[in-house]
C-alpha cells in the first residue's frame, strides 16, 4: 500500500505576499522542469512526441482567482448547454459523444467550486448530472461498437452480422434515450451554476483571502492525482478493470487540470493534450474490452458461428494485448505530470514496477 498521507498540505499552506505583477506565486512549481520518478530518479524531458513541450510551469494565483473561476465555470455551463441544444436536435453519435463530454467537465467544475463554495447546490447539480451521465452511456457503447465493427467489415466481411446485431440494438437504445435527453431539463442546474458564480464572485480579494481561496483548489487537484497515483501503483495486469479505474481518476484530473488551466497553471493546448494522450491509451483498451464481451454475447446468442469469427477474434485478441502493454509501458508517464517529490509524495519504485 502506498502512503497517501495529505502531505501536500505543508507545501501549499504559506503563500507569499503579493508580486508587483499582482499575482501571487507558490514557491514550488506544480510541473517542474526536472520530473521526479518513481525510484528517486529525475528526467528532464519526455520522450514522446510532445517532447518539445515544456511542463515546468508553476502554479501561480491570479489577482483575482475567484473571478478567474466563474468565468471558467460560465464558460463551461454554456458550452453544456450547447451541447445539450445540439444533442436535443439531432440526436446522433457525435453529439452524444459532445454532451457526455461537457457533462463530465462540467461535473469537474461543480466539484473543484465545492472546494471553495459553501451550501448543497454542488452536490445537488452533480448527482443530477451524474443520472443524465449514466442514461447516454449504454449508448455510447453501442455506438463505438458498431462503428468499429463497420470499419474492419472490409477486412473481415462476415462482421456484417455483428453490425446488424449491434444496429438493432443501437435502435431501441436511441428510442428509449433518445426520449429520455428531451425531457432533460436545465433550469434547476442553471439556476444552481447562477447562485455559485454569484458566491464565487462576492469572495474577498484581499491577498491572504486569495491565497487560502487558491489553496483549496490546489488541494483539491492535489488530491484528484494522489487518488489517480494510487490507482496506479494498483494496476494489475491480470484484471483490466484496475485499469479502467485508474482511467476514471485520471479524467477527473485531467479536465481539473484543463479547468484551471491557464489562468492557474499556465497550461496552453499543447501542454494538456499531453494529458490527453495518455488518458486515450486507456480508453482504446477499454473499448476493445467491451468489444470482446459483445463478441462473446453475440456468438453466445447465434451458436455455431465460432469457427467463422475465430480470425476476427483473434485479430481483436492481438489488438487488446498489444493495448494493454501499451498501456502498461506508459503507466508510469503519469509521474512526469506532477512533481510528487516537491509535493512530500513518494511512490516506491518497487510498488511500480510490480504492475509494469
Amino acid at each position: 500500500m502506498i502512503d497517501i498521507t495529505d502531505a501536500h498540505a505543508s507545501n501549499v499552506a504559506s503563500i507569499p505576499p503579493p508580486t508587483k505583477s499582482g499575482e501571487l506565486k507558490l514557491r514550488n512549481p506544480l510541473f517542474p522542469g526536472s520530473v521526479s520518478r518513481p525510484g528517486g530518479g529525475t528526467k528532464s524531458s519526455v520522450k514522446n512526441s510532445y517532447s518539445q513541450v515544456s511542463f515546468s510551469i508553476g502554479w501561480h494565483v491570479p489577482s483575482n482567482p475567484a473571478i478567474c473561476l466563474t468565468n471558467s465555470l460560465k464558460n463551461q455551463w454554456k458550452s453544456y448547454r450547447k451541447q445539450l441544444r445540439e444533442c436535443q436536435k439531432d440526436f446522433s453519435e457525435t453529439s452524444v459523444h459532445q454532451l457526455r463530454v461537457a457533462t463530465r467537465r462540467l461535473m469537474t467544475y461543480y466539484a473543484l467550486v465545492g472546494s471553495v463554495a459553501s451550501g448543497d447546490k454542488v452536490s445537488k447539480a452533480r448527482k443530477k448530472l451524474k443520472r443524465h451521465l449514466k442514461s447516454l452511456g449504454r449508448l455510447r457503447d453501442a455506438q463505438v461498437q458498431r462503428l468499429f465493427i463497420e470499419e474492419q467489415m472490409g477486412r473481415f466481411p462476415f462482421l456484417v452480422l455483428v453490425r446488424d446485431f449491434l444496429a438493432e440494438r443501437e435502435q431501441h437504445l436511441v428510442k428509449d434515450i433518445a426520449r429520455k435527453v428531451e425531457r432533460f431539463k436545465s433550469r434547476k442546474l442553471e439556476q444552481w451554476t447562477l447562485n455559485l458564480c454569484q458566491e464565487l464572485s462576492e469572495s474577498p480579494v484581499q491577498w491572504g483571502k486569495r491565497a487560502v481561496f487558491a489553496t483549496d483548489l490546489f488541494r483539491a487537484m492535489a488530491d484528484a492525482f494522489r487518488q489517480t497515483a494510487y490507482c496506479r501503483q494498483t494496476i494489475d495486469p491480470a484484471d483490466v478493470q484496475t485499469i479502467h479505474r485508474t482511467r476514471v481518476a485520471f479524467k477527473k484530473f485531467r479536465y481539473m487540470v484543463e479547468a484551471l488551466s491557464p489562468d492557474f497553471t499556465g497550461l496552453g493546448k499543447r501542454g494538456l493534450r499531453r494529458l490527453g494522450n495518455y488518458q486515450r491509451r486507456m480508453g482504446h483498451l477499454q473499448d476493445l474490452e467491451i468489444l470482446q464481451n459483445c463478441l462473446a454475447q453475440f456468438l453466445q446468442e447465434h451458436p455455431g458461428n465460432e469457427e467463422v469469427f475465430a480470425p476476427f477474434c483473434h485479430y481483436i485478441h492481438l489488438r487488446r494485448n498489444r493495448g494493454l502493454r501499451s498501456c502498461l509501458t506508459h503507466a508510469n508517464d503519469l509521474f512526469e505530470f506532477w512533481d510528487s517529490a516537491r509535493l512530500g509524495q513518494t511512490y516506491p519504485d518497487a510498488l511500480s514496477r510490480t504492475a509494469a
